[in-house]
């Protein structure tokens, strides 16, 4: 299995950019309603990136399988823990990207089939591979980026952006505020008159 040129995977993706981009969009704000409700239930955000990146993922997963599954010539193909889908011979996974913007991985045997230019993916009858990746921005409030990019190994080859329409900044859930207590349930410290006080 080669290495894919930008040209060739753009000319493939391009009429799927749209599902592609949406299945990620709307993933993203799945799993930050979810996290507005999990505040709003007094139990906290998510505490790990990686916690974020696999609920993110599941709910492209579940959006992803299905569009691209209904799409004459694609190839969708479901594991156990992922899913890679083929489409002119080229094959394709999601991931979160790193600050490299290379898709963030546990490494197995079967990443470094991905990850790797040469590696081969049985099933898919792929010459070359791609990953769509997402990168959140600092504060997780929203998508900063999506790019389809080329890898080997860990060396970038090549990046395309997939524009999405104008996203605004999803308002991070508030704790509510705190009640202020009646006037009864405070404590009143004893004070002691003051000597001047007491001379008077």
């Amino acid at each position: 299995m080669g290495t894919v040129s930008r040209d060739d995977a753009v000319t493939a993706f391009e009429p799927y950019f749209p599902i592609i981009r949406k299945a990620i969009d709307d993933a993203f704000a799945e799993w930050r309603a979810i996290e507005t409700f999990r505040v709003d239930s007094g139990f906290g955000p998510s505490f790990y990136d990686r916690t974020k990146s696999n609920e993110v993922f599941d709910g492209i997963a579940k959006r992803a399988i299905l569009r691209l599954g209904a799409e004459p010539g694609i190839l969708v193909d479901i594991e156990a823990q992922t899913f890679k889908f083929a489409v002119k011979g080229i094959a394709a996974r999601f991931k979160k990207a790193g600050d490299d913007k290379l898709g963030q991985n546990v490494t197995t045997q079967a990443v470094l089939a991905f990850v790797e230019a040469d590696g081969e993916l049985p099933g898919l009858g792929a010459s070359g591979k791609v990953e769509f990746v997402w990168r959140p921005n600092d504060l997780w409030t929203r998508i900063d980026r999506v790019l389809m990019i080329a890898r080997d190994g860990d060396q970038l080859l090549w990046e395309y952006e997939i524009e999405g329409e104008a996203s605004s900044v999803i308002e991070l859930p508030a704790s509510p505020p705190p009640s202020s207590p009646a006037s009864d349930d405070l404590v009143k410290p004893k004070v002691k008159p003051s000597k001047k006080t007491q001379d008077q």
